[in-house]
């Protein structure tokens, strides 16, 4: 800096460059604060883990739900009291309607009120919209056809959730999930060969028997299932070798084909169990692909039987299965209803695809 009185200047056009510096809090002794945005109509809330931001009243909504995701109660810290308020109340009908009086958004406000059952938005139009279909909860039916028409042929083409509102959701307007993912249903026609009325319980005693560590297996029988349990009765046949009488209980194909496979079953709750042990992948505990061992200790294994290849090892009166077992079960359900639903979608697109004509 110069003495000929030009260095105050210099300074001064120093001072002022750094009052705009891209470094500012190098050189400002005071902490340069920016003033919130004022606040537009266009954003009222937005959504959060817990429920939702009120960006009018600056209040985090934070909301109660029950097992199929409805908002039962919502509330939050008032701005000015500081104190808890419940902002919204909630009561349903079966098939998600409101009581009467229950719930401030009757037909939508534009406000995080309108987010009630299943986390769907409630319209103006008192429809609840999924994203492939509208839902009318006053009459319990979806107002628009089931695009999946084709693919769940027993089901009504407006119904809502296949009519389970208590253990399932849902999915997106399409079909139905159930809440518990160890709940696994398995629908079933019955072939009844017997010659006389078959148990009225075999079904749920054979479910019972599947339902092990944590798993909970529902066998429902449907006319227009297309798995196929045939009772019939037990089978005698002399073997090829020793000429001993052989008596079969049941038998099915080991192929995995829990969607239109068969299985055949004496009128035995535990053998209908292992032969639809087999189509859930399980092998018997004597073959060579299985993971449980062949011994005393799982000689009682549901997956044993009397044709085990060590003499003192058959039975076929366990019911026993272990975890790993109940873990085959699951998985191999959930891949092959995978697999069949990508190859549905892949024809559906083949379908769809116009040819080189443009038709």
């Amino acid at each position: 800096m110069s003495n000929n009185g030009s260095g105050s200047v210099e300074m001064r056009s120093f001072s002022a460059k750094s009052a705009r510096a891209m470094e500012q809090q190098t050189f400002s002794l005071e902490e340069q604060k920016t003033p919130p945005p004022a606040k537009t109509a266009d954003l009222k809330f937005f959504p959060t883990s817990e429920g939702f931001y009120d960006y009018v009243k600056d209040q985090y909504i934070y909301q109660y739900k029950d097992h199929l995701g409805n908002a039962r109660i919502s509330f939050g810290r008032n701005p000015q009291t500081q104190t808890l308020e419940i902002v919204d109340a909630n009561d349903y009908y079966p098939f998600g309607m409101n009581h009467l009086k229950s719930g401030n958004a009757f037909f939508g406000s534009g406000s995080y009120k309108n987010y009630k059952m299943q986390e769907q938005e409630l319209q103006e139009t008192g429809f609840y919209s999924f994203k492939w279909r509208n839902y009318m909860p006053d009459v319990g039916r979806f107002f628009n056809m089931d695009p999946l028409s084709e693919k769940y042929a027993y089901q009504s083409h407006y119904n809502f959730s296949e009519n389970r509102v208590v253990n399932a959701r849902e999915l997106e307007g399409l079909e139905a999930v159930l809440i518990n993912e160890n709940t696994i249903e398995w629908r079933v026609k019955v072939d009844n060969k017997l010659g006389f009325e078959a148990s009225k319980t075999i079904l749920q005693d054979a479910a019972d028997i599947l339902s092990q560590n944590g798993l909970k297996v529902n066998i429902i029988e449907d006319p227009k299932a297309l798995f196929t349990v045939e009772l019939a009765l037990a089978k005698t046949v002399e073997d090829p070798v020793t000429k001993d009488p052989i008596t079969t209980n049941g038998y099915t194909q080991n192929d995995g084909n829990i969607y239109d496979g068969k299985v055949v079953s004496k009128n035995n709750p535990r053998t209908l169990a292992h032969e639809m042990g087999h189509k859930a992948g399980l092998p018997h505990i004597f073959d060579e692909t299985s993971k449980i061992e062949n011994t005393k200790e799982n000689q009682k294994n549901l997956m044993n039987s009397g044709a085990n290849t060590t003499e003192t090892l058959q039975d076929s009166s366990g019911t026993n299965l272990a975890p790993s077992q109940t873990t085959d079960i699951k998985n191999h359900i959930k891949v092959t209803n995978e697999n069949r639903e990508r190859k549905e979608q892949e024809q559906q697109k083949l379908y769809q695809t116009p040819n080189q004509n443009g038709n």
